[in-house]
């Protein structure tokens, strides 16, 4: 078993601490960079070049990426395109003149543009595999240090370390989009969370029972049938994923379906989705069926009239339109227990009779939206 240094051990240790506060993340990448003789690092994943801000990065990293993808960089970065192609051939560690000459080094505008600029002209990088999903940790450093030499291979040793790190983020990133999600159903909302790829995380079931013909998931994807309202989703889901702030999030979209009335898709970021971890959850869709009534979930009406919960559950099924035999018969309950709960909800209502209570839950619904 290969010994890790105080100081590359001291840097791992910061990097699992950051799986629980996103907030030291940046220093954990710090403390990696400097382990390794660099100056910068980062985590980034195959295929997310224009949403590198999402993924940890040191502080003179992220100020870098900022250029880097303003400037439209990532769309001709030489190190990407050759380097992924070398890594994904088993070469699990590069350095800067396994990627380029000399001369290129002379000639490409990047270098003279943007490297000096920051004064992050060396590179190199390690490779490791979570799943299906290939990561690096790039590493830059100045002019000054020169480039990484042989002795930099060490960092070989740390990919078993890497791929914990972000194995981990990924599970817990799971598990908080089922959570998310399962919390909305509450609301009565049908959610799916997406993670930085765009792929789904986790649907509720009432975002499943939407699911169809016209509405389905293919390879991990949100997919609509009808081509317009296809394209569409992907570009609200891409965009969602590229906002940097509640402003910049899309409009919603509507999903075109092949009898009825359509599908409202909306986006929302949670607010590690707005942070700069990849490793944490990124953005929640929000489906609403137009053919479906509005009604007012549980959790809504026991804040607003503060309803027990066996209270909220007979309010809401008596506002989705169900009598209150009906409604007694779903929820389980004699019809005298129901009879005694609807006493009691006119009570904290201020209502006498169970067409006023409706016409006042039909209010609270148009007050708080669809939920």
């Amino acid at each position: 078993m290969t010994v890790l240094s105080p100081d590359v051990q001291d840097a791992l240790n910061a990097c699992y601490g950051s799986l629980t506060d996103q907030a030291d993340w940046a220093t954990a990448m710090q403390a990696l960079a400097v382990a390794a003789g660099a100056d910068a690092a980062c985590f980034y994943a195959e295929g997310a070049a224009e949403l590198r801000l999402r993924f940890p990065a040191s502080p003179r990293y992220q100020h870098f990426l900022e250029d880097f993808l303003t400037g439209g960089w990532w769309r001709r970065d030489h190190r990407a395109l050759r380097g992924w192609t070398r890594l994904r051939g088993g070469n699990r560690f590069l350095v800067e003149h396994d990627l380029v000459t000399d001369k290129e080094r002379e000639a490409l505008p990047v270098y003279h543009d943007l490297y000096s600029k920051h004064d992050l002209t060396w590179w190199a990088a390690v490779s490791f595999r979570v799943g299906e999903q290939d990561w690096a940790m790039p590493l830059l450093r100045s002019e000054a240090k020169g480039p990484f030499g042989a002795e930099a291979r060490g960092l070989l040793d740390l990919t078993p370390h890497l791929a914990r790190v972000v194995g981990i983020g990924a599970a817990m990133t799971t598990a908080g989009a089922r959570d998310a999600v399962d919390m909305l159903e509450m609301g009565q909302r049908a959610a799916v969370s997406v993670d930085w790829s765009g792929r789904c995380l986790a649907l509720n079931a009432k975002a499943e029972a939407l699911l169809g013909t016209d509405l389905f998931v293919a390879r991990r994807r949100l997919r609509a049938t009808d081509a317009a309202s296809d394209r569409q989703l992907q570009a609200l889901v891409w965009a969602a994923l590229e906002a940097r702030s509640m402003a910049e999030l899309p409009p919603a979209i509507t999903i075109k379906r092949s009898s009825g009335l359509p599908l409202v898709v909306d986006a929302i970021a949670t607010p590690s989705a707005l942070g700069t971890s990849g490793l944490k959850l990124q953005t929640i869709l929000l489906l609403t069926d137009l053919a479906e009534p509005a009604r007012i979930g549980t959790v809504q009406l026991r804040q607003i009239f503060g309803f027990t919960a066996a209270e909220a559950r007979l309010a809401e099924q008596l506002s989705a339109g169900w009598t209150l035999a009906e409604s007694s018969q779903h929820l389980g309950l004699s019809l005298e227990t129901a009879r005694t709960q609807l006493k009691t909800i006119f009570v904290r209502t201020g209502t006498h009779r169970q067409a006023d209570l409706l016409r006042l839950l039909d209010r609270a619904v148009r007050a708080v939206g669809r939920w």
